[in-house]
């Protein structure tokens, strides 16, 4: 998997775009579970500020029905 061989290359797992949206936002926005769990493992942060008013991983996750995602931190 591209995301973890990154992380194994010493990515910084919450690294955030302009916007602030981070791989976790994408991911989570995206659906992709598999990636969410395996960004949470790396210690990517579940509710982040972003300059977006309104929106952060958990938010996307939640808005595209992954609520596996949205659960695994509570």
């Amino acid at each position: 998997m591209v995301v973890r061989a990154l992380l194994n290359a010493s990515a910084v797992v919450d690294q955030a775009n302009a916007s602030g949206a981070t791989a976790l936002t994408f991911a989570a926005g995206g659906g992709h579970k598999v990636v969410v769990e395996v960004l949470l493992d790396a210690g990517a942060a579940l509710v982040r500020v972003r300059l977006s008013p309104g929106s952060c991983a958990k938010r996307s996750a939640a808005l595209t029905g992954l609520c596996e995602a949205v659960l695994l931190e509570d």
